[in-house]
């Protein structure tokens, strides 16, 4: 409750990274029911309240200009944006990612006890960059809850008893999975992982239905894209970034040259680039970088990870899969985004795969190695609070792991 009240009434602060597009995004479906980008939203954007004019990200498409991120986040944040404003958005990630706590609770209830049920899924939230997430209007809380609870939703129905119920749930949670594809591509990792689990422990029924109904979703996504914003996948169009200082592309505007002096489409081939000296860095850093380290920002890691690695249990071995290979294919394919964009936030790209490192386990961790990822989890966070005290007097992008 205290921090939804600090979401409503924090509402008019200024924005930071691509929440400038998602809001714009969210605000412009409000105001005329679709993504194209015309003079309204040019109007938005250069004299929006709380801030300077925005920085957004916007695609060419046949019909002209529109909004260039998947729209999932967008259009479950319209009602809630229409009801109170911009905090909607941040409404929207607590709302969801409660929920989707609430499914994984009821997941590790079955693995053991409840008071080591409540301390697993606490460390699993708290010891990790998860809660800063909530208050940045922007679709990586959203991720991460239809991460968790997909998989949550999977992984019970597989290990439950044979029968609709557990079919329904799968199914449930191949939908969610399909929409999180939508959102981030990589996602499709962790549907292929839950249908590779459900047919490595014989459950070749759940399996198909986590696939047509990830397919489904994906789809589903995908066409509101399409008939909303003229892109099915926007990272693969003709794409900016555009601001108060560069112009937006209305009219005759000269910022339209952006599009072909400064794009922002993103392309990976089928083969990896095989810098292997950038890699090897990406990957190290990736592990225990002080901006992006995955035992830093993610020390749940610790007791999750040995836990789920301890037995050979093929359904936890195949869920892992996932996270694995979205971290092969940042560090292979695309290592300049190791660390999930300039955030120096966590790595923000891999949020969306850590629910796989909870709802992996066959059983609870042992107190020793929660506690253990608690005592790394309180080193960390106060080496940050010096940070934030000792620098704060200094140019943001020279403390920048703490400024965002």
């Amino acid at each position: 409750m205290l921090a939804l009240a600090l979401a409503v009434v924090g509402g008019d602060r200024g924005v930071w990274g691509d929440e400038d597009t998602y809001v714009g995004m969210t605000a412009s479906l409000a105001r005329d029911g679709d993504l194209a980008f015309d003079e309204s939203d040019r109007e938005w954007a250069t004299t929006r309240i709380g801030g300077p004019p925005a920085t957004l990200i916007l695609q060419r498409v046949s019909s002209g200009v529109s909004y260039s991120k998947p729209v999932v986040y967008s259009l479950l944040a319209l009602p809630w944006y229409r009801l109170l404003g911009e905090p909607g958005l941040v409404v929207l990630n607590l709302l969801l990612v409660a929920g989707a706590l609430a499914l994984a609770w009821l997941y590790l209830r079955r693995l053991g006890p409840a008071n080591r049920a409540a301390l697993t899924l606490l460390t699993f939230a708290v010891c990790g960059v998860l809660p800063f997430y909530l208050g940045w209007r922007m679709s990586d809380a959203v991720q991460t809850a239809l991460s968790l609870a997909g998989l949550a939703l999977v992984a019970a129905g597989v290990r439950a008893r044979r029968g609709r119920g557990s079919l329904l749930r799968v199914a449930a949670g191949g939908l969610l999975l399909g929409l999180l594809a939508a959102m981030r591509l990589p996602g499709l990792a962790l549907a292929a992982a839950a249908v590779a689990g459900g047919l490595w422990v014989g459950r070749r029924r759940g399996a198909a239905a986590v696939a047509l109904t990830a397919l489904l979703g994906f789809g589903l996504a995908s066409g509101a894209g399409l008939a909303l914003a003229g892109s099915a996948n926007p990272y693969k169009e003709v794409r900016s970034s555009f601001s108060g200082e560069t112009g937006y592309p209305v009219g005759q505007s000269a910022a339209w040259q952006r599009f072909e002096t400064s794009p922002a489409t993103q392309s990976a081939g089928w083969l990896p680039r095989l810098d292997w000296t950038r890699s090897l860095y990406s990957g190290f850093y990736y592990l225990v970088g002080r901006h992006t380290g995955l035992l830093i920002y993610f020390p749940a890691t610790l007791a999750l990870l040995a836990t789920a690695c301890a037995r050979r249990d093929r359904l936890s071995l195949a869920l892992l899969a996932g996270p694995a290979v979205i971290a092969l294919f940042y560090l292979l394919w695309l290592p300049e985004n190791y660390f999930g964009g300039s955030t120096f936030f966590g790595n923000r790209y891999f949020l969306m795969a850590y629910p796989a490192l909870l709802v992996a386990l066959d059983r609870l961790p042992s107190a020793r190695s929660l506690a253990l990822s608690w005592a790394v989890g309180l080193i960390v966070g106060a080496s940050a609070l010096v940070s934030m005290l000792a620098m704060a007097e200094s140019p943001a992008p020279s403390q920048s792991h703490v400024n965002a």
